[in-house]
């Protein structure tokens, strides 16, 4: 299947993990309120921790190997079972912790039945195993099976989230819908693999899924690590806060994370065909795709954060607004961290530089917390991300540099000056203008407005080949879909 069949399957993916739930949060938020929302929010942190321990490296070493394993149905099943066992024992190492910290932590007894559910969640994401399907690239049976469930998520959501109290309720619905997925992928794996175990296989595999587990962890460190501790020093409403921020933030980024997700394995396969042009253009047109897309989503958000958080969150959110003015800016960070982290390092098994990007992120936003946070709150919660990011983006700047023979294509950066400029001023000038107006309808308009601006920058100023191939694209799929 092509790139971009592919990329078409994953966004809907990605997006549906993101937009599904942006479907029911304007209602769940004005239901269960900013404090309920951060219970809710405060123990999923703390489950995902323990998700990160259970997966370790395997979603990324899985991706690869399984990519890397395709040409021979022998080898892809001795690697499938090789992932799968060691996967097996992180998660019941994952359990093992977290049953046990549930009974140490006195702060955790008021959270019991929450936890619960979070480990029920553990192990359902343990058994997804869809770091298989993305490495045989079977993006259209995770997508269509997604919708479906995600579909029947939102209507029970609606049918039976209905009282302050109904948090737990919707945990357990969110952890559901993530069980259902995990059993139809066990379902269907017997499709594709056997298993056929090889110790040599899981030795092979156990160094790259521990250097690339200590990344993930590193990364929850200055990633979600500000929830984590908001919720230990603050109240249970501050995490409701920072978490609103963060919610369209994860929409867009979604969208960011569809597209590299499906470049990984199609980039690790030319690695290993040492196909290294080829690899080079597809960073550089994965480069521009990405970079025009964050561009505009941060510069836009930023303006309108005040509105977007009343039309999805609603009154009693006002405190998430700062923080989520401050956090857009990560999209543009992190699209460019995708890039160098996810399709340049990682195909070249660079796992060690990757690990040490994230080490020097984390370390930077553990110290920047213990001194922002408790002052600050969620506002210092926010910067202490955004710090840490930009640390994290300028050590894999540095690693490339050093290590491979990959250039990073500098100038789509200064192409995205002009647009970046464009963008931020017509969005302060639509907002002004359209003050008076309702926020939905100066929402709407401002968005047409905009969008409308930014199209004409990059056909005409910025010359964005982008934007000649979606015009192909589109009076392609017109003319195929009216037989014009």
């Amino acid at each position: 299947m092509s790139i971009k069949k592919n990329f078409f399957y994953n966004c809907f993916l990605t997006v549906a993990n993101y937009i599904f739930p942006l479907l029911t949060f304007p209602y769940v938020s004005r239901i269960l309120g900013a404090d309920s929302i951060g219970k809710y929010n405060f123990i999923d942190n703390i489950i995902q921790i323990f998700i990160i321990v259970s997966m370790l490296g395997i979603g990324t070493v899985g991706v690869r190997e399984i990519a890397q394993s395709k040409v021979s149905q022998e080898k892809l099943d001795k690697s499938f079972t090789a992932l799968l066992t060691f996967n097996t024992l992180s998660t019941f190492l994952a359990i093992i912790l977290l049953v046990a910290l549930i009974f140490l932590i006195p702060k955790f007894t008021d959270y019991r039945d929450l936890l619960i559910i979070g480990g029920v969640k553990l192990l359902s994401t343990f058994l997804l195993i869809d770091w298989l399907y993305r490495g045989l690239e079977d993006f259209k049976f995770i997508t269509q099976r997604t919708l479906i469930i995600k579909t029947l998520f939102v209507i029970s959501v609606f049918l039976l989230i209905k009282d302050k109290e109904d948090y737990t309720l919707y945990y357990f619905l969110i952890t559901f819908s993530i069980t259902i997925n995990a059993i139809i992928n066990l379902l269907y794996a017997r499709k594709h693999v056997r298993l056929n175990f090889d110790f040599r296989e899981i030795k092979r595999i156990t160094k790259p899924v521990f250097v690339l587990g200590a990344y993930s962890i590193l990364a929850w460190l200055y990633n979600s690590f500000s929830t984590s501790f908001l919720g230990f020093i603050s109240t249970d409403e501050q995490v409701g806060y920072y978490s609103t921020a963060t919610k369209l933030y994860t929409i867009f980024l979604s969208i960011i994370t569809a597209f590299t997700t499906v470049m990984l394995p199609r980039l690790s396969h030319l690695i290993s065909q040492n196909h290294f042009n080829e690899f080079q253009q597809h960073i550089n047109k994965s480069s521009n795709i990405i970079l025009t897309i964050s561009t505009s989503f941060s510069a836009f958000t930023i303006f309108f954060a005040s509105d977007i958080i009343h039309i999805i969150a609603g009154k009693g959110y006002e405190g998430a607004i700062i923080p989520m003015m401050i956090i857009m800016p990560i999209l543009l960070i992190v699209s460019i961290e995708q890039i160098l982290i996810i399709q340049i390092l990682t195909p070249l098994h660079k796992d060690k530089e990757v690990m040490f990007c994230t080490a020097w992120g984390a370390v930077f936003g553990i110290i920047l917390n213990l001194i922002l946070v408790p002052y600050m709150l969620c506002i210092g919660a926010a910067i202490c991300w955004l710090s840490s990011e930009l640390i994290v983006m300028s050590s894999a700047i540095y690693f490339i540099h050093k290590k491979t023979q990959i250039s990073i294509p500098i100038y789509l950066l200064k192409k995205r000056i002009m647009p970046l400029c464009i963008v931020s001023i017509s969005s302060y000038t639509t907002h002004v203008a359209f003050s008076d107006m309702y926020i939905l309808i100066r929402l709407v308009l401002s968005t047409l407005i905009v969008t409308t601006i930014t199209y004409l920058t990059e056909k005409f100023l910025v010359k964005n080949t982008l934007i000649n191939e979606i015009e192909s694209l589109t009076i392609n799929f017109i003319k195929n879909k009216w037989k014009i």
